[in-house]
């Protein structure tokens, strides 16, 4: 009879998991939020950005997120030693003029490798 209960407990945790991933992982209807006046917020999917190319003004202060939009990611910003995931916001002074690539630090699958975005400081 343990062997039973164990084995229900196990499946409904399982289930419980798989719920509640679907929710921290798929976005709600009508979800999309506004981005401020002075944010950066990167939107990533399975296994791209929501843009190829950002653009920010040199010695401007930005809040900056990410968001998932379809699997699980990161973003990390190189020359600025920034990695940041859903839910962080970090401020970030942009004071280093330049192209400086974005990629997805998070191991997320077979197109991990392709997941490149630039980011252009002027």
């Amino acid at each position: 009879m343990h062997k039973w209960i164990m084995f229900a407990l196990f499946i409904a945790a399982s289930a419980a998991a798989v719920v509640f991933s679907i929710t921290m992982i798929e976005p709600k209807e009508g979800a999309e939020e506004e981005v401020g006046e002075n944010e950066l917020r990167f939107v990533l999917s399975n296994f791209e950005f929501d843009q190829q190319e950002y653009h920010v003004k040199l010695g401007e202060t930005m809040n900056v997120s990410m968001r998932n939009k379809e699997g699980i990611h990161g973003v990390a910003i190189e020359g600025y030693d920034i990695d940041i995931h859903a839910g962080d916001s970090v401020e970030v002074t942009f004071d280093k003029p330049g192209t400086f690539e974005l990629v997805c630090s998070v191991m997320c699958g077979l197109g991990h490798a392709e997941m490149v975005a630039t980011l252009v400081v002027e």
